[in-house]
């Protein structure tokens, strides 16, 4: 079984390609609430609360490139995992925008976006849930 790679990955931000956009972070959060009852045998058992999701992306500054997005406004978003059909799509709203500007070194100024989703975010194209799903480690 082959590894799913990241390298053709994309940013598309209301239907059209964010570029350059060097990577992208999702988080799904369950929001798990903690419960005992006297059915639990004395252990902690969990329940979904309301989902959540957040997230990063870093763009690359260039000549021709500005930030493509503003902080507190909200886009339609798909994260694209490879160049086939694998991605996250929903709305995001972006909570910050930070610049990161490497004064010693040089390196390319970056726009470190954080977003927070802005209602579901669903997978598109995803393999399904496997249980015996193997680490690259072999553990």
């Amino acid at each position: 079984m082959a590894v799913i790679s990241g390298k053709n990955g994309t940013l598309f931000i209301g239907g059209s390609a964010a570029y350059p956009c060097s990577n992208w972070t999702i988080d799904l959060d369950g929001n798990l609430k903690e419960y005992a009852a006297n059915n639990t045998a004395g252990w902690v058992r969990q329940v979904c609360g309301v989902r959540k999701a957040s997230g990063t992306f870093l763009m690359r500054a260039d000549d021709e490139c500005h930030c493509p997005v503003s902080e507190g406004s909200s886009y339609v978003a798909q994260f694209h995992m490879d160049a086939g059909g694998d991605y996250y799509n929903g709305r995001i709203a972006i909570a910050s925008i930070g610049v990161d500007v490497d004064i010693n070194d040089g390196e390319i100024v970056n726009y470190v976006i954080n977003w927070n989703s802005d209602g579901p975010i669903t997978e598109v194209g995803m393999p399904a849930e496997a249980v015996g799903c193997s680490s690259s480690s072999g553990a």
